[in-house]
């Protein structure tokens, strides 16, 4: 039977693999889309498309970027510290 320590130490060996999968797939979306766009455009970071995709339908976040309401989430939170 797997200790505690050994089983924390297994969970973080798969998160780091994950992490390292994470990063190669993210690297060939990047190439993907430096081809296809020649270079030209610029394009959001996946990790930042993903994220605010799930929240897009706030009320919260009409009329604003993505920037601009992840500011005033971080101010908001800064001023209740």
């Amino acid at each position: 039977m797997r200790t505690k320590l050994e089983n924390a130490q297994r969970i973080i060996s798969d998160i780091d693999h994950l992490i390292g999968e994470m990063l190669k797939l993210r690297r060939k979306v990047t190439k993907l889309v430096s081809e296809k766009n020649d270079g030209n455009q610029s394009f959001r970071p996946v990790r930042e498309t993903e994220w605010f995709g799930m929240w897009a339908g706030r009320k919260d976040m009409e009329g604003i970027s993505s920037r601009e309401w992840l500011k005033k989430l971080r101010d908001k939170h800064w001023n209740k510290q």
